[in-house]
């Protein structure tokens, strides 16, 4: 029975395969625990047999090799244009859809700086040269989709595909469970988890990272949805006592400084709660709540902010799925 969800800060996303290992085979629970996108993940059964979990990870690991092999980008260097796989060409569409609603605060083409950033493998911070250099390659309205080709304007931009891929690739491990009749279940690619079914009435109870400090600051009840977190915690150096992390303003070409340290979103659709997870840090507690008017039509069930002062934000519904355990936060409701 989960209690709490287990936890893992991601570095780079990376397309990586290793041996998958089933932890746990009982008539009541299946585990598999299996390595991809440079994290640990695990597929969780409950009722069933083992080959639903197996099956699931099969089409997660081909979902993966689809999006890029050993490649988390593209680049319009040699070429402008790039035939991608459909459920790759959805993603970028909807990812490009936010950039719109966030006025580019979230921008899907900003790889050329956070290539340039690197955060995982950075001491120090680029020149200001060499991010006005990129930031000159950042532009979500220079770039197009149509059916399943990528289409930019201008040589020397870029998307990271790596930064949806957890979100797709939870779709399709969901999509997998239930086509195998699995009606309880819960998928966690490191720290994007999905759940299927209400865990017999009970709820699942996702654990929402403390970002101060070791634990969780509480926790959601939630049954058949998402729950993706993006925070300043995740990746991150200090040079000169200044903390750099890895969610990038495109306007000033630095890590966003917004007084937000992780924001939350619960979602039925985990890609769109991988993306939204995104905007709304960038788009801080100021715009949340015309950002969440703007999402109406991605049936957001919750959205939770926590700032640099510990103060938690509850929005979209999320009052009524979250339960506070950790001590020296604040509630808004």
């Amino acid at each position: 029975m989960i209690k709490a969800v287990r936890f893992f800060c991601l570095p780079f996303i990376l397309f990586f395969f290793v041996p998958v290992f089933f932890t746990a085979c009982s008539p009541e629970e299946h585990s598999i625990d299996f390595w991809a996108m440079d994290t640990y993940c695990e597929v969780t059964v409950y009722g069933g047999d083992c080959s639903s979990a197996e099956n699931a990870v099969e089409q997660t690991e081909m979902l993966l090799r689809d999006s890029g092999g050993d490649s988390n980008t593209l680049f319009a260097y040699e070429k402008k244009e790039f035939e991608v796989p459909y459920d790759i060409s959805n993603a970028v569409n909807l990812s490009l859809d936010i950039s719109y609603k966030t006025g580019g605060l979230f921008d899907i083409t900003i790889a050329p700086l956070s290539s340039l950033w690197d955060v995982s493998n950075r001491t120090a911070p680029p020149t200001e040269n060499e991010i006005e250099e990129a930031k000159a390659f950042v532009g979500y309205e220079k770039l197009t989709v149509s059916g399943n080709k990528i289409i930019f304007s201008d040589y020397g931009m870029g998307i990271d595909i790596g930064a949806i891929g957890k979100g797709l690739a939870a779709n399709k491990a969901v999509e997998a469970l239930k086509k195998d009749g699995v009606e309880e279940a819960v998928v966690n690619l490191g720290g994007n988890v999905s759940v299927i079914g209400d865990k017999n009435g009970e709820g699942y109870k996702i654990g929402i990272r403390n970002p101060f400090a070791s634990g969780i600051v509480g926790y959601v009840t939630v049954s058949d949805t998402s729950v993706v977190t993006s925070g300043s915690y995740e990746r991150n150096f200090i040079y000169e006592g200044k903390l750099y992390h890895h969610i990038l303003n495109p306007f000033t070409g630095y890590p966003f400084e917004n007084g937000l340290v992780s924001a939350t979103v619960i979602c039925d659709d985990s890609l769109v709660a991988d993306s939204l997870s995104t905007a709304f840090f960038a788009v801080g507690e100021e715009g949340a709540k015309t950002l969440l008017e703007e999402c109406s039509n991605y049936d957001i069930k919750g959205v939770i902010l926590i700032s640099e002062s510990g103060r938690i934000s509850l929005l979209g519904g999320a009052d009524e799925l979250f339960t506070l355990t950790g001590e020296g936060f604040s509630l808004e409701k």
